[in-house]
C-alpha cells in the first residue's frame, strides 16, 4: 500500500466565510475545520494524504481555496496566493491549485499543477488534470418515486431539459464578446486563455432539433431560454420547481443530451450518471477525468461533434445493441461510476493516481 502522500498549506489566513470556497482536497480530509489551525481529531483518515505543518517535509503544497475564489471574490487575497507559490518554489515543491470555472485560467505559477473540468485534448498541458465536477447525490431528494433503473423499451427516449433557445441579438452580441476576450487574452489583459467564439447553444439547439425530427428516438424536451443558476432566498420555490423538473427529466428517461456550455465541460453529464442514467455524450475536443483508468465510452452515448448529423442513427444502435439485462445493468454501472470515482469521496481515494 503506497504511504500517504503530505501536503502542506496556510490556513491561518481562513475565515468562516472563505470555507464554501473551500479546495477539494481540503475540504474532503478536515471533517471539522478549526480556524485556528489545530486539526487534532478532525481529520479524515481515509484520504491517502495527510497535512503536515512543516513545508519541508511535504511533498505538495495546496492552494486553500478555488483559484476561481481569487479571481472572482477576493482579488486582494491574490498576493497570499502568490506568496505561498513562491514558499513552495523555495522548497521545490509543486503548488496543487483547483479551478471550478467554465474556462481555461491562466495560473501565474511555474510549478503549479491545476485541476479543471474542462481542458482541450487539442492543446494539452503538462501541468493540468482533469476533474469531475462534484454534484450532490440527487436520489434523496429527487430520486422519491421514481424508476430507480428503467426496462427497455424498443424506442429510446431522450430527455434534456435546459437553455437551448436561439436569440439572434444574443448570439450576435456572444460572438462579439467572445472576439473581444480573446484578444484581450492574447495582449495579457485577460484571466483565462481563451473564449468559445460560437456559442455552444448554437450546436445544443442543433442536436435538440435533428433528434425531434428523428422517427426512432422518443425526445422529451424542456426548452429553456435562460439559464436557472443556483437559487437563492428570492427565488427559493421558483428554483426548487426547476430543480425538480430537471431531475425528473433525466429519471424518467433513458438517455440525456449532454453537451458542454460556456466552459468545454458539461455540468448535466455528472448529474445524469448519478442518477443512474446513460448520457448522450457530445465530444467537444474533451478531457474527461481518469480516462487512463476509465473507458468512458462503455458509459455513455459517445458522439464526435464532427459527427453530429448521425446523432439519432447513433443512439438507436448503441440502444440496439443491448439486452434487456445489459441496459439495466449500464444503468446502474453508472451510478457505481458515479459513487466510487466522481464524488469527491470517490475521487480523492484515487487522487495519487493524478500525481
Amino acid at each position: 500500500m503506497n504511504s500517504k502522500l503530505k501536503i502542506y498549506t496556510d490556513v491561518s489566513k481562513l475565515e468562516q466565510s472563505d470555507l464554501k470556497n473551500l479546495n477539494p482536497i481540503l475540504s474532503s480530509y478536515l471533517s471539522k475545520f478549526g480556524l485556528n489551525g489545530s486539526f487534532e481529531d478532525k481529520t479524515n483518515a481515509a484520504r491517502p494524504f495527510t497535512l503536515t505543518s512543516d513545508a519541508a517535509e511535504s511533498d505538495w503544497f495546496v492552494l486553500p481555496m478555488y483559484w476561481s475564489y481569487y479571481l472572482w471574490n477576493d482579488k486582494a487575497k491574490l498576493s497570499e496566493a502568490i506568496e505561498l507559490a513562491k514558499l513552495a518554489r523555495q522548497h521545490q515543491k509543486q503548488i496543487i491549485v483547483w479551478y471550478k470555472g467554465d474556462l481555461v485560467p491562466i495560473v501565474p505559477f511555474e510549478n503549479a499543477i491545476v485541476f479543471l473540468p474542462g481542458m482541450l485534448r487539442s492543446k494539452p498541458k503538462q501541468n493540468q488534470r482533469a476533474c469531475p465536477v462534484f454534484v450532490a447525490d440527487p436520489a434523496p431528494t429527487f430520486a422519491q418515486n421514481k424508476v430507480l433503473y428503467r426496462d427497455k423499451n424498443d424506442k429510446p427516449s431522450i430527455g434534456f431539459c435546459g437553455y437551448a433557445s436561439i436569440n439572434t441579438i444574443k448570439t450576435l452580441w456572444s460572438i462579439f464578446k467572445g472576439i473581444q476576450l480573446n484578444v484581450s487574452s492574447r495582449i495579457g489583459k485577460y484571466d483565462y486563455e481563451g473564449v468559445p467564439i460560437v456559442p455552444a447553444t448554437l450546436t445544443r439547439a442543433r442536436a435538440l432539433d435533428l433528434l425531434s425530427r428523428h422517427s426512432r428516438v422518443e425526445t422529451r424536451f424542456i426548452i429553456r431560454d435562460k439559464y436557472f443558476g443556483n437559487k437563492t432566498q428570492n427565488n427559493a420555490s421558483k428554483t426548487d420547481d426547476a430543480s425538480h423538473i430537471f431531475y425528473s427529466n433525466i429519471y424518467d428517461n433513458d438517455y440525456t443530451l449532454c453537451l458542454r456550455g460556456y466552459g468545454n465541460w458539461s455540468y448535466r453529464f455528472y448529474e445524469t450518471i448519478a442518477c443512474g442514467r446513460i448520457p448522450v455524450f457530445i465530444d467537444t475536443d474533451c478531457v474527461l477525468p481518469l480516462a487512463s483508468i476509465i473507458d468512458w465510452k462503455k458509459y455513455c452515448v459517445w458522439i464526435d461533434q464532427s459527427e453530429l448529423k448521425y446523432i439519432g442513427e447513433k443512439i438507436v444502435d448503441f440502444h440496439s445493441s443491448l439486452s434487456p439485462a445489459d441496459f439495466i445493468d449500464l444503468q446502474i454501472a453508472c451510478r457505481q461510476l458515479w459513487e466510487e470515482h466522481l464524488t469527491i469521496e470517490g475521487f480523492m481515494d484515487h487522487f495519487q493516481e493524478y500525481l
